[in-house]
């Protein structure tokens, strides 16, 4: 490799931090030289300055503390409506046209908007702050999951019919991890939002917690509180988003597409192993070995063999569902 490419290769993992120190750069050179007033906007060596005080008066850690234990709370709050009434409504044309349109009527109502009336109804405690973070978390979960579900390869719900799953099964072994994609994105989503919400929660009369020190910045005209107060929560979100990526991809692990010519996967076969059903037996191919089943063929819609409860006789899998016209979700009432 030639002394260009290796300094490539060397240079490429501090691409990302490039354009950051580019602007920080910047930014500093015109606060020193006064070309821009440091009181409008003080230079970033001011504004981890300001941390560095807060930590040292211990003021910081209550800060951040207070703000993520609501954003917690009500990203866990919302996040757990959110997947029960997403599963809900994928699963069930009947529940999305019941629910659907309100609450896509409800999610376009601005954050700010909840406030008095959360005051109204909760008063000024912790409640009110949590009930506003989780109303925010709800709706990219929700959506992600509906999404997902609603995009589960009918095929996988054949075999688990061929299986004999009932209905909790059938969402804890086969919908649920087929949609764990959509699921994962709409958390990282939610979790990002109830940041943003906690901002607008602490508006609520909060003593504590990083809203409380934008404002508080505000009103003692400190322009460094504030930016030291912007800067904590882009840290806390980047660092909470980290975790669940970093979840993510050892979640999702191994789930590549079926070759051509194969049938998908089953959500409960590891990739890289033979396919077995859910009590062990192994799905035979036509030559009799333990693999993958092949794409459909037209034909009756196999038996389980009298080797043992569940497995499959000689045969291919027939995916009924992928050749009928209807979805497999309820049809309305």
């Amino acid at each position: 490799m030639s002394a260009r490419g290796v300094l490539r290769d060397a240079a490429l993992p501090l691409r990302p931090w490039a354009l950051p120190l580019l602007l920080l750069a910047v930014w500093e050179a015109c606060g020193r030289t006064g070309l821009v007033s440091a009181f409008l906007l003080p230079p970033p060596s001011q504004v981890i300055a300001t941390i560095a005080r807060l930590g040292a008066e211990g003021t910081l850690a209550v800060h951040v503390a207070t703000s993520a234990a609501r954003v917690l709370g009500g990203f866990f709050v919302g996040a757990s409506i959110g997947v029960a009434l997403g599963l809900l409504v994928g699963m069930s044309r009947s529940a999305e046209a019941w629910l659907d349109p309100s609450l896509q009527a409800v999610r376009s109502v601005p954050s700010l908007a909840w406030v008095p009336l959360l005051i109204l109804w909760l008063g000024i405690g912790e409640l009110p702050k949590v009930t506003l973070i989780a109303v925010g978390s709800f709706f990219p979960v929700y959506l992600g999951v509906a999404s997902g579900v609603r995009e589960v390869d009918p095929r996988f719900l054949e075999i688990g019919r061929v299986f004999g799953f009932n209905r909790a099964q059938t969402i804890f072994r086969i919908i649920l991890p087929a949609s764990l994609a959509s699921l994962l994105t709409g958390l990282r989503t939610s979790l990002a939002v109830a940041w943003l919400y906690v901002v607008a929660a602490e508006l609520l009369a909060a003593h504590s917690g990083l809203g409380f020190l934008l404002t508080d910045g505000r009103e003692l005209s400190r322009s460094d509180l504030i930016f030291s107060a912007i800067l904590l929560l882009a840290l806390c979100g980047k660092l909470s988003d980290g975790v669940l990526k970093v979840i993510e991809r050892r979640l999702l692990v191994g789930r590549t597409p079926a070759p051509a010519g194969l049938a998908p996967r089953p959500p409960w076969a590891p990739s890289g192993s033979p396919i077995l059903a859910p009590n062990g037996s192994p799905i035979l191919a036509p030559s009799g070995s333990p693999t993958e089943p092949r794409a459909p063929a037209s034909g009756p819609e196999p038996r389980a063999s009298a080797s043992g409860p569940g497995a499959v006789g000689r045969g291919d899998v027939i995916e009924e569902a992928s050749v009928r016209q209807a979805s497999w979700r309820e049809r309305p009432s």
